[in-house]
């Protein structure tokens, strides 16, 4: 879940990407109000369907990408995201999430795949249909020497990536439907894509 992405132009073609593997949002507090006793029974209902193991494989095509990434990339460039994420969701409102995304620009006819890990902690909570995480701890690192190569040579791009997310930054996503084995959200920061993940295990 939940991966922000961005790409920014520079003086000349430097991309500087962030990574982030974490849902967001500003910790509100509901005002309980007539129909207040159903509304915290259903929150509690939904709350027992989210703990466990959710995972998803998403792949996101050209065209989605230059949705997310509008002006922000150079004229004829081009790109796709393959993202596997994985989510816990523990008693106790606490998660633990990693994945692996898989950044291929396209442009002059060639491919650059560049390639990252990131796993983080936290503490979750639900707000009607908002899931909402808060990140404690996180990393992202490069997978393989290209991607490396790529960060090397652009320090900014770098310092970017290295930069951990603030401890009690948080972000949200609009939960489209959740059931024992689907959980699907909708990702504001991916132009509203639709992120399903399916679960793998229950925890009790």
């Amino acid at each position: 879940m939940f991966l922000k992405l961005t790409i920014m132009k520079n003086t000349h073609i430097i991309l500087v990407l962030t990574l982030t593997f974490f849902i967001s949002c500003k910790n509100d507090t509901k005002s309980a109000g007539q129909n207040g006793s159903s509304t915290s029974q259903e929150s509690i209902n939904r709350s027992t369907l989210l703990l466990g193991t959710w995972k998803t494989s998403t792949f996101i095509n050209e065209d989605q990408v230059k949705k997310v990434f509008k002006d922000d990339m150079e004229e004829g460039m081009s790109g796709e995201i393959t993202l596997v994420d994985e989510y816990q969701f523990i008693k106790g409102n606490r998660f633990n999430q990693e994945g692996e995304l898989t950044l291929t620009l396209k442009m002059g006819g060639q491919e650059v795949p560049l390639k990252f890990y990131a796993k983080q902690s936290g503490s979750w909570s639900l707000h009607d249909n908002t899931l909402v995480t808060v990140t404690e701890d996180a990393k992202v690192i490069a997978m393989d020497d290209l991607t490396r190569n790529v960060l090397a040579s652009a320090p900014e791009f770098k310092e970017m990536l290295e930069l951990e997310p603030t401890k009690g930054e948080s972000v949200s996503l609009e939960i489209k439907a959740l059931t024992e084995t689907v959980l699907q959200v909708v990702d504001e920061d991916l132009s509203g894509l639709v992120l399903t993940y399916n679960k793998k295990y229950y925890f009790l």
